[in-house]
């Protein structure tokens, strides 16, 4: 079946004077898909949103709503509704009045801004509010209305610009699962911008990684964060332990790398065109890496990767604990392991010898090695602050 389109960027362009916003962006964005755009302040996520609401305009390149290009034409003609991080609900109206402002700006009939706004504000549980002013709302239920004004419209897509930002974090994760229900019931496409990787990845049917303007990375949220493609999406979505590495042979998919600093790694090509000799980077997720005391080596002893470490930080996060060790005198790593057990949990300590290991399937390979890759040394100030 031919996959429908409500967006598409075919080579888009945006310059602020000298400054590149956007370079040579293509993107497809499916009928009904909850898209994310993610990345750092500055990435060009915002511009985008922008280009596609009407607000900007592309200094290169074609913007496609339902198949037709909307060059030229103005937000107010463009089917999409944004909804911001501010919400800019006028604080003099109630609720209904906020919701139907839009719909008696085009002098839709009573009736029929009547039967819009109540099932606009049932969609969002609102309803029982509806003489409130926005002063009399938290900030939770103040983003609900926002939301219902934007779906009264009926848009084809709706776009979304950090609108749980203004949130505190108990609340922004509720109305995350919130949300993401909303567009399933709803069933309208939606853009997402947010900078919050967690976000991304627990609303997104897909989601793009950008940075400096560019698309880094497009795809499913499980994807991206198991096979990051460059070191800039593996240190930004989560967090990772990446070395640069020389591929020493492959056989079918599978791989042997020697670090730069001389640590031999056994892993997984995922489809990737190398042979012996190139120069990659070992992706490790701080999950994926097993530890265990020296005398209870046993336990990991079926890992194809095992290696000597020394705990150089240990931080208790209630769910997991939190470790930096030095594996072999050549590496700083971190690790993760979940806190399963209450009553029998091992106790650990800086300078404690351990085992360190993992499977050679939960690494990653990736090419560009470049970007990102300064992150890395964050894990070198956590060991000096615990020192």
């Amino acid at each position: 079946m031919t996959d429908v389109y409500d967006i598409e960027l075919e080579h888009v362009t945006k310059q602020f004077g000298d400054f590149v916003a956007v370079k040579d962006m293509n993107l497809t964005i499916k009928k009904g898909e909850f898209f994310s755009l993610l990345g750092p302040s500055g990435c060009g996520k915002t511009t985008t949103l922008r280009m596609v609401a009407g607000f900007e305009q592309p200094s290169e390149g074609e913007i496609y709503l339902s198949n037709a290009p909307v060059a030229g034409v103005p937000p107010y003609k463009r089917n999409v509704n944004t909804v911001f991080q501010n919400y800019a609900l006028f604080p003099h109206l109630s609720v209904w009045e906020n919701v139907a402002f839009g719909l008696k700006r085009k002098k839709v009939e009573k009736n029929e801004i009547k039967q819009r706004v109540g099932e606009a504000l049932e969609m969002v549980e609102m309803l029982p509010m509806k003489e409130r002013k926005p002063s009399q709302l938290s900030g939770g239920q103040q983003q609900r209305v926002a939301l219902a004004r934007a779906l009264v419209n009926r848009p084809t897509v709706l776009l979304l610009d950090e609108p749980l930002g203004a949130l505190d974090a108990k609340l922004r994760k509720a109305m995350q699962l919130e949300l993401k229900k909303l567009q399933s019931d709803v069933g309208i496409t939606f853009i997402y911008v947010t900078h919050d990787q967690e976000e991304a990845l627990t609303m997104s049917d897909r989601l793009a990684v950008m940075s400096q303007g560019l698309v880094e990375q497009v795809g499913l949220p499980a994807d991206i964060y198991e096979n990051p493609e460059s070191a800039f999406v593996a240190n930004f979505i989560g967090v990772s332990n990446i070395y640069m590495a020389d591929v020493v042979s492959r056989s079918g998919d599978d791989a042997v790398c020697k670090t730069d600093k001389g640590l031999g790694v056994k892993c997984h090509v995922r489809g990737h065109e190398i042979v012996a000799g190139d120069k990659v980077g070992v992706v490790i997720r701080p999950e994926k890496l097993s530890i265990v005391p020296v005398e209870n080596a046993a336990e990991i002893a079926d890992r194809q990767n095992i290696y000597e470490a020394t705990i150089k930080a240990v931080v208790y996060i209630g769910s997991v604990t939190q470790f930096i060790v030095d594996i072999e005198g050549k590496h700083l790593a971190q690790v993760l392991l979940q806190n399963l057990f209450h009553n029998d949990r091992q106790e650990w300590h800086q300078e404690q010898k351990v085992k360190v290991g993992f499977w050679d399937d939960s690494s990653s390979l990736i090419t560009d090695v470049e970007r990102g890759m300064a992150e890395k040394d964050l894990m070198g100030e956590v060991v000096k602050r615990a020192q």
